[in-house]
């Protein structure tokens, strides 16, 4: 019982924790700069990360 609540736990964890992160660190850079500095930072994060994701081998090596 208590290791599949461990589970469920971390399945939750590992998504609300980066989510909350992420959420926090782009109203604060709205706060700082504004929100067209903001939207602009989003998109180029959402692309460096497809960019990785679509370079990177499965092996975890370079392609």
């Amino acid at each position: 019982m208590l290791k599949a609540l461990w589970i469920i736990v971390a399945r939750i964890s590992g998504f609300l924790i980066p989510t909350v992160v992420g959420s926090t660190f782009f109203f604060a850079i709205i706060g700082v700069f504004g929100i067209w500095i903001a939207i602009a930072g989003l998109i180029l994060a959402i692309t460096f990360a497809v960019t990785t994701v679509a370079f990177v081998s499965p092996e975890g090596g370079p392609s």
